[in-house]
């Protein structure tokens, strides 16, 4: 009987231990599963956690990385986004005319590659982007852009082409850059010679005004009376008063540099 009961409680207990090895192991795999479910559902936050993007930058502020050397990174990569090909600040300047105003070849490399670039786009002075770099005498932008088809023959509403501005601004290696290239200067020279025609007519009309009331004291220099014989001053709270006596001749009277008066 005794031996009975002692194999029944074994038997029992063999039963507990195992149930208990069951529970323990199950109990061991849910926390498997759930410590792998964590892991991967970490595993794929990480990346949003640990990589922090920038926040997007607008078309227009192009202009501020391009003026900025340190942020000029950024602006290639909106550069090469496509989205800012031919915006415009306020000036009329497209990001093209910005990278020739810093003289930066990179980036002009990089908006060159740009199938929609608008390379002969003028800003609100009329000025193209070739135009600005004669002017500002960028001997190798200026060659990059008409190889890669900007038209140097262009003129502004006012008539100067890239090759008058390079020549007014003293930039002569890009003057003869453009002259082996073809390209007439007859248009420089039309306009200093009109220039000095206006000069010299307005100095001969000048000359040959007689002094009239509301003249400036130039005007009367540059006439034909030319300087006086003497000269008395006086100042009071009026201002200055000035006699200019021309012997045999007339006397012109100024207040503050303009002719009041005159006495044959």
């Amino acid at each position: 009987m005794l031996m009975r009961r002692a194999i029944s409680v074994n038997v029992y207990g063999m039963r507990a231990v195992a149930a208990t090895i069951l529970v323990i192991s199950a109990l061991s795999a849910c926390s498997r599963s759930d410590t792998d479910a964590d892991q991967k559902r970490l595993t794929g936050l990480r990346p949003e956690i640990l990589k922090v993007e920038p926040p997007p930058v607008k078309s227009s502020q192009i202009f501020a990385l391009i003026g900025d050397a340190n942020s000029r990174g950024r602006a290639i990569e909106l550069i090469q986004s496509g989205s800012v090909t031919n915006v415009r600040d306020w000036s009329g300047d497209t990001p093209l005319h910005a990278a020739v105003r810093v003289g930066d070849i990179g980036l002009a490399d990089e908006l060159l590659k740009l199938k929609d670039l608008e390379l002969d786009a003028t800003n609100k002075a009329d000025r193209t982007a070739v135009m600005l770099a004669a002017e500002n005498g960028n001997i190798a932008l200026v060659k990059k852009l008409i190889s890669a088809g900007a038209n140097p023959r262009l003129a502004t509403s006012e008539g100067p082409t890239a090759i008058a501005l390079a020549s007014e601004a003293g930039k002569t290696e890009i003057v003869r850059y453009l002259k082996s290239l073809g390209i007439d200067d007859s248009e420089v020279k039309q306009k200093s010679e009109r220039k000095r025609q206006m000069e010299v007519g307005d100095l001969a009309y000048r000359r040959s005004r007689s002094p009239e009331l509301g003249m400036s004291k130039n005007d009367v220099v540059d006439g034909p009376l030319g300087y006086p014989d003497s000269i008395n001053s006086s100042k009071g709270r009026w201002g200055v008063h000035e006699q200019w006596v021309y012997r045999g001749k007339v006397t012109l009277y100024f207040e503050n540099e303009i002719l009041k008066s005159m006495q044959y």
